[in-house]
């Protein structure tokens, strides 16, 4: 009996047909950029001078950067307690799910530094709770953008 074997990709980002998988160069990674992750200092600074948004499942805590800093980007800290989903799985989903709204919003352009915190229970694994959930986070960081406008015409104004 012949046993044929493939050849495996040569990178983690170039596949072949017979994978069926996507081919990924660095303008296009899947991964989150690390410039767009919320360190500590700026948890700690958002959770003493930010703002506060509050709705069913999540919370999100929202102050605007500083024209001075480099970038001046939108940039995001995501906090799943364990306590809420015991399984990893839903954790992470969870967060996976927060990453891609944002990526896909607004958001991401705006001169913000978030923290999102989940406070629900919901499980995510089911379709239309993610849809329910990404419908709830879009509003949300449209409320942060306009509360963060409403704000910055304020100042200047006054």
């Amino acid at each position: 009996m012949l046993v044929v074997r493939r050849a495996a990709p040569a990178s983690p980002f170039e596949c072949s047909r017979s994978y069926g998988a996507c081919i990924f160069n660095s303008d296009t990674s899947p991964a989150f950029p690390s410039g767009k992750r919320l360190g500590q200092a700026g948890v700690l600074a958002v959770l003493k001078r930010g703002k506060r948004l509050n709705r069913v499942d999540f919370e999100l805590r929202f102050l605007i950067s500083s024209a001075n800093s480099a970038g001046c980007d939108s940039k995001i800290a995501i906090s799943v307690p364990k306590r809420l989903l015991k399984s990893s799985v839903a954790r992470n989903r969870i967060k996976r799910l927060v990453r891609e709204t944002f990526r896909g919003h607004r958001a991401a352009t705006a001169p913000l530094h978030m923290l999102v915190n989940y406070k629900s229970r919901i499980d995510a694994r089911v379709a239309t709770a993610r849809r329910s959930l990404r419908i709830e986070l879009a509003g949300m960081f449209d409320d942060a953008i306009l509360r963060a406008q409403a704000g910055n015409s304020a100042g200047r104004a006054g």
